[in-house]
């Protein structure tokens, strides 16, 4: 309860957190929206539900994640914090999960108190939690499912697969990492014995496991591969994969998908240094921002302690930590550590099977030091400075070109605190968060709602108000207050880098992307309608202003500058000439 209140507090006081370079805060939460919008759309009657539906929602990642926030989704209207139920949700299924696996091979219920405990602690974990993102749910469906057949398929060997197999299935249709990581667990597991309880106690019943297994096998592949069949080409497995950097066949060669796989790991095998470094970096990552000094130390001296006395357990972590090693080493091009959290729960109980070895008197004096241990460390994430000096650095240079930006940006450790993950792909420190300016997108949202255009680009939209996502942050605001009003036309938007010929000086307050060898001005977006709005960063200093180029020589002008509350650049709202976009409810410019 003391996590939960720590990361409901950090979302309420920072409810906008944006991460990662690409918008992704935004980007996720557009999905989320658009599955909520088309979902009465797909329902039955009608065979369209399957492709035509799911072809809209399955892009780089399946769309699971955004079917379960749908009822959240229109309760809250579209809100960003009205997610957060089912992200703490996820987190309280991961502990459980893994509660309950440690529980199922000890027999003995204060481990499987300790390991949901320990799982709630883990930097990496909570810090997750209030991230809308795919890695967490999947890792909470996987750890749920591998319960399941624990837990369940030596007494029932059927039930346990089929409800195994949904939640794997779950889990795949989160994201498609549950592939290689949920065979890796299950193979250890079926490798585990289970201790089970009173005049049960000694049974084996190798037969129902195997029964088990098979019934889970077919009922979660099967789904599987009539979906990815389904989707075609462009269904998100093999986008993933295309992504993962060994897997370089083109889109219509779907044929050399397997071979692909094996001459990438092929070739990995061959780069002996650059898989070390690369192998150096996660174990960093895993030390300083899964886990944090603090807390891993600990961890690891009780996974030595379960180790040397051999206790249960041993199978289901090491095919953990040597299958998450090869998918990473080997399979995965950047090294992120949201890759790290599927493995942090098996660390996590391997520990806690430890803990449960020593004496009472260690047990509970470890337990209260631990405890408080990750207290404080989860305060220090999510609402304090750092703890402890930080000074050093990452002891182990990225690979690369020399002199070229690190991809991704190097770790900033924080003493003996957690960090935030590289790039804050995973999560971030709430000191080290990066600013929304949500003054700003306030004031372009309410102007916006006034002005009420039909259609809206934007110049350099990755950054016309901060960098990262504003074009997906314009069609979520928008699409968000459709779902209030009805009346709401929703916006048609797009990104626009305008082109500015040879040595020809940008307008003020337009930004050129490219130069081109072509001696007059060009436009990126010249199929965009006449009555398109443009967004454009200003900086009004009293000098005259002078409109973006335009593909057919047409005049714009001014419609309105919505100025930076804060002080900073504001936002330009150009037309071409003889357009009113704007022409209900525009406020007066300051400009004209």
């Amino acid at each position: 309860m003391a996590v939960l209140g720590v990361l409901v507090a950090r979302a309420v006081a920072a409810p906008v957190d944006p991460y990662g370079s690409n918008g992704a805060a935004w980007m996720e939460h557009l999905q989320r929206l658009n599955a909520a919008w088309e979902l009465p759309e797909a329902l039955p009657p009608g065979g369209e539900f399957m492709h035509h539906w799911l072809a809209r929602l399955d892009g780089g990642f399946p769309p699971m994640l955004h079917l379960l926030a749908v009822p959240l989704t229109w309760l809250t209207r579209g809100s960003l914090l009205g997610v957060l139920p089912l992200t703490l949700g996820l987190l309280l299924v991961l502990a459980g999960a893994v509660g309950r696996i440690a529980y199922a091979i000890t027999d003995r219920p204060p481990v499987g108190a300790g390991a949901f405990a320990g799982v709630m602690l883990v930097p990496g974990l909570h810090g997750s939690a209030i991230r809308y993102y795919y890695d967490l749910p999947m890792t909470a469906l996987l750890w749920a499912a591998l319960a399941v057949l624990v837990s369940r398929w030596d007494q029932e060997p059927v039930r346990a697969g089929l409800v195994g197999a949904g939640l794997a299935l779950a889990a795949s249709f989160t994201k498609w990492t549950t592939l290689p990581f949920l065979l890796c667990l299950v193979a250890g597991a079926a490798l585990t014995p289970r201790r089970l309880p009173g005049a049960l106690a000694g049974l084996r019943n190798p037969g129902a496991r195997g029964k088990a297994l098979l019934v889970w096998g077919l009922a979660w592949l099967i789904p599987v591969g009539l979906y990815v069949l389904i989707r075609g080409q462009k269904n998100s497995l093999g986008f993933s994969a295309r992504e993962s950097g060994v897997v370089n066949y083109g889109h219509h060669e779907t044929g050399g998908f397997f071979a692909s796989v094996v001459g990438g790991i092929g070739a990995r095998l061959g780069e002996l240094p650059f898989l070390l470094e690369k192998l150096g970096d996660y174990g960093l990552g895993l030390t300083v921002a899964v886990f944090s000094p603090l807390l891993l130390a600990p961890t690891l001296v009780l996974l030595g302690i379960a180790a040397a006395r051999r206790a249960p357990g041993g199978w289901l972590v090491a095919s953990a930590v040597f299958g998450h090693i090869g998918f990473l080493v080997l399979l995965v091009d950047p090294v992120d550590e949201r890759f790290l959290i599927t493995l942090a729960p098996a660390l996590v109980l391997g520990a806690a099977v430890g803990w449960g070895t020593l004496s009472p008197g260690r047990r509970r004096l470890s337990g209260v030091v631990i405890a408080t241990l990750g207290l404080l460390v989860a305060a220090d994430l999510h609402h304090g400075v750092p703890l402890g000096p930080n000074s050093w650095a990452r002891s182990l240079p990225l690979w690369g070109t020399p002199g070229a930006d690190p991809m991704p940006p190097p770790i900033r450790p924080r003493g003996i605190s957690a960090a935030s993950s590289s790039a804050h792909r995973g999560w971030a420190r709430r000191d080290a968060a990066l600013d929304p300016r949500q003054p700003m997108r306030d004031a372009l949202q309410d102007w916006l709602r006034g002005c009420a255009p039909t259609k809206v680009a934007a110049l350099d939209a990755i950054d016309l108000i901060a960098p990262y996502g504003d074009h997906d942050w314009i069609t979520w605001s928008n699409r968000r207050w459709c779902m209030r009003d009805e009346d709401c036309v929703p916006l048609q938007t797009t990104p626009v880098n305008w082109r500015l010929a040879g040595n020809v000086t940008p307008p003020p307050g337009v930004r050129a992307v490219f130069f081109l060898d072509d001696p007059s001005f060009s436009c990126e977006g010249a199929d965009l309608a006449p009555d398109t709005l443009v967004l454009s960063i200003e900086r009004f200093d009293g000098r005259a202003q002078r409109a973006p180029p335009c593909p057919t020589g047409e005049p714009w002008h001014l419609v309105a500058l919505v100025p930076d509350p804060e002080g900073g650049p504001g936002v330009g709202a150009w037309a071409r000439a003889g357009t009113e976009p704007c022409s209900r409810g525009v406020p007066p410019s300051p400009v004209r």
